[in-house]
């Protein structure tokens, strides 16, 4: 009874300051790729090429740890299976001809921005992303308790490379939880694209935790519906040496 009148009182709860609240976003955005550029993880990935009706045709999973050596971040292989069967081998070697190739570059961290066809993912409260976009509060669900929704999109013409979406953030310390995006526009061999990032306080400070992208689009006869969820664990920053 005490948990649903509190949770219907937050609904009627004073909005927040939007610029404040955009303001330490901002911060805790600041400070999370702050982390990212020392942090080492363990990521299990996994990736779907779908079917006309969305079913699995191939499914790789792939398990890695990045941790930093000498101060350049290093990956390595834990597992790797395609369709069931065991690649590990297969994989830790494609994955040592790749460092071969790149061994004078410093190394690059790990952060939910990727691109896939020409699109274009990034947390939209990060200091350098908010200008691009317009931000506005959303309507509040009754399992929210606390938390405020923001909507974002962009601040002028819509492209491939600029997201909509909506947010679920904590407004007593700016920490963005969880995101659902997909682009402002779209180029005409794309179907669709969503993003989902999750994000969590961890003991290194706040990390991304979970991210997917899902997929579809095609040319002509030929057309591909592509499914990825990576959830990452066991943050540590700082730097490591080889076991």
């Amino acid at each position: 009874m005490l948990t649903s009148l509190v949770a219907s009182l937050a609904l009627f709860a004073a909005p927040p300051d939007l610029g404040q609240l955009l303001d330490r976003l901002g911060q805790t955005s600041a400070r999370m790729d702050t982390v990212a550029q020392q942090l080492s993880q363990t990521c299990t990935d996994r990736a779907e090429n779908l079917n006309d009706d969305g079913q699995p045709e191939r499914i790789f999973v792939e398990t890695t740890r990045t941790e930093w050596v000498r101060g350049v971040q290093v990956t390595a292989i834990h597992s790797a299976t395609e369709d069931g069967k065991d690649v590990t081998a297969r994989e830790q070697e494609k994955l040592a001809a790749d460092q071969d190739a790149a061994k004078s570059d410093e190394g690059t961290p790990v952060k939910e921005r990727g691109n896939y066809g020409g699109i274009d993912f990034a947390n939209p409260f990060a200091p350098e992303e908010q200008p691009r976009y317009r931000f506005s509060l959303a309507p509040n669900q009754s399992e929210d308790g606390g938390l405020i929704r923001l909507r974002f999109a962009p601040r002028g013409a819509p492209t491939s490379t600029l997201n909509q979406g909506e947010a679920l953030v904590d407004p007593r310390d700016g920490m963005p939880l969880s995101i659902f995006a997909h682009p402002s526009d779209y180029p005409s061999f794309v179907d669709f694209v969503h993003f989902q990032a999750r994000y969590a306080r961890s003991e290194v400070g706040p990390v991304l935790t979970d991210f997917s992208v899902e997929g579809a689009g095609g040319f002509l006869f030929v057309h591909k519906h592509y499914r990825e969820t990576k959830h990452c664990a066991r943050f540590s920053t700082g730097a490591m040496t080889r076991r």
